[in-house]
């Protein structure tokens, strides 16, 4: 999960160069913005100056608010995604990460408030994307937080001064949550000695559980006492200049990326296309990936208006999937019954955008020649299907005895042998083959003196 998180947080950071390029040109962009970012942002920062860091906030919403310049972008963001499906669909994107900074933010520095409402904000993806468990129960806990002002004010006050996580050291902007914490104890036991090599033996296990808190405590104090790197660290492991050196180089491999294809910001087609592969989406298709935002939003707000605020519905009364069409929905394999056979009709439409592609910017290749030459996929069909997935090996076995009956195949006569002469007067060579099996090679390899397990 935080792989694929860091991938999207690249992905906003690219995009976002790619708006500034593209909206600074207009000129409405003040140059004093660009200072206040990053003259002052960075240090505060670093030192975790919340009181300053708000009040340098406070001071850029004022000044882009004078200058018109959020009022700008949204002009700019709406005329755009009037005219791109493909700029609508990005800023959305841009949009959902801004929301999941914000929860992570709440989290990190004990903003109950705002966790609240981010959290409330991002209600809509669970319902857009059929996250059921999450669609069904968040809205519910949201409106018990909510009520806990009511309900019990001195549980609220506590949660308002920022005690609703867990502050595992002094380092700034790293509080965590409940569970999140809890992980961390059971990670610090799922060692050998711990809870390795006893997942079998159930009263072994109930002793570990009674114990784990006592042992991960005295693991924890161990560590301090040894003077860890982890105990000794003074300040975010996300500041060290490992870390930002890697994410901007990161961040120039995916621009040069988007140079390269295709720059979603400036794309001014009708179409929704892939920005590797120019496949171009289905009406419907274009239609639930560029309204999903709406669409969730009011499957959530009908959902608060029938069961959380009225009991029309029970909560854990069924729901219904939306089932909303996404990018890989293109890719699905279809299959149809023919009589008694059972026929999949893989999606040839990118196949066909390709080639169209090649006829309107090669004009000089003849397609006639070159379709029986080339492929026009993105992957090697001899080893992945139209989806994508890796094709298995599943009956290697059965190559031998293929290669072993073809000198049998096509043999005119069993008392010609391969050095007679033919009908045609040219000699049959025998035939020969060799087979390599770089597997099994690599498990006949020794293993060198020099390496140790």
């Amino acid at each position: 999960m935080m792989s694929s998180f860091f991938i999207l947080t690249l992905n906003d950071l690219a995009l976002r160069s790619k708006v500034k390029v593209n909206f600074a040109p207009n000129r409405e962009v003040p140059s004093f913005c660009k200072q206040i970012l990053e003259g002052v942002t960075p240090f505060l920062c670093h030192k975790h100056m919340q009181q300053e860091m708000l009040k340098a906030q406070q001071s850029m919403l004022a000044t882009l608010e004078t200058n018109k310049v959020l009022k700008t972008m949204a002009e700019f963001d709406q005329k755009k995604e009037a005219q791109s499906p493909l700029f609508k669909f990005v800023r959305h994107c841009m949009r959902m990460v801004l929301l999941i900074y914000t929860f992570i933010r709440a989290t990190r520095d004990g903003l109950w408030e705002l966790q609240l409402s981010s959290l409330d904000a991002l209600c809509k993806y669970f319902f857009a994307h059929d996250k059921q468990e999450y669609a069904r129960l968040v809205p519910l806990y949201l409106a018990e937080m909510t009520a806990l002002r009511v309900t019990d004010p001195d549980v609220h006050q506590e949660f308002i001064d920022g005690n609703f996580g867990v502050i595992k050291n002094q380092i700034p902007f790293c509080a965590i949550g409940v569970d999140h914490a809890l992980e961390h104890i059971n990670r610090i036991m799922k060692v050998t000695g711990g809870l390795v090599g006893i997942t079998q033996n159930a009263s072994a296990q109930e002793r570990f559980f009674l114990t784990a808190p006592e042992l991960s405590r005295l693991a924890e104090e161990a560590h301090k006492m040894a003077d860890s790197p982890t105990a000794a660290r003074k300040e975010h492991h996300d500041l060290s200049m490992a870390v930002s050196t890697r994410q901007e180089a990161n961040i120039a491999k995916l621009k040069n990326v988007f140079r390269s294809f295709m720059n979603p910001i400036t794309y001014e087609g009708e179409d929704l296309t892939n920005i590797i592969t120019k496949v171009v989406m289905p009406v419907h298709v274009q239609k639930d990936v560029c309204n999903q935002d709406e669409i969730g939003q009011e499957m959530h707000a009908k959902y608060v208006v029938e069961r959380i605020n009225t009991n029309e519905v029970s909560v854990w009364a069924r729901m219904k999937k939306v089932q909303l069409k996404v990018w890989k929905s293109v890719r699905k394999t279809v299959k149809h019954k023919l009589a008694d056979q059972m026929v999949e009709l893989n999606d040839d439409r990118s196949l066909f955008a390709r080639m169209l592609i090649v006829a309107r910017s090669r004009p000089e290749i003849n397609l006639e020649e070159s379709n029986g030459q080339h492929e026009f996929t993105s992957l090697p069909r001899a080893f992945f299907p139209v989806s994508g997935a890796l094709l298995p090996a599943t009956d290697k076995s059965k190559l031998m005895a293929i290669l072993e009956e073809l000198p049998n195949q096509n043999k005119p006569d069993d008392d010609l042998q391969p050095q007679e002469v033919t009908n045609v007067g040219v000699p049959t060579l025998p035939k020969k083959v060799t087979v390599i099996d770089r597997m099994a090679v690599v498990q006949a390899m020794g293993k060198p003196p020099w390496v140790k397990i």
